[in-house]
């Protein structure tokens, strides 16, 4: 799946298990303020409009590496990768 515009390995097991078993989805990231404090954002990830199956997994994952890429464009300074992302 594409991950900032390249090819990358993502993982499915969180979609496939909000599928399964009709569980809410949702992200949560850290932003720090101004002052030093943190403030932690929640964001719930929709899913009524798919199935469990390999293409509503797919269309889940999307969504989910979506709003990364979201919270990674906002906030690009917060981030530090500990792990080879992209492989070459």
């Amino acid at each position: 799946m594409d991950f900032m515009g390249k090819p990358a390995s993502v993982y499915e097991a969180p979609a496939s298990l909000a599928l399964r078993y009709n569980a809410t989805f949702v992200t949560g990231f850290c932003e720090r303020e101004a002052d030093g404090r943190y403030v932690l954002v929640w964001q719930e990830i929709n899913h009524s409009d798919l199935t469990f199956s390999p293409e509503g997994i797919r269309e889940l994952t999307r969504r989910h590496v979506a709003k990364l890429e979201d919270q990674l464009r906002k906030k690009p300074e917060l981030w530090a990768w500990q792990h080879r992302r992209w492989k070459v």
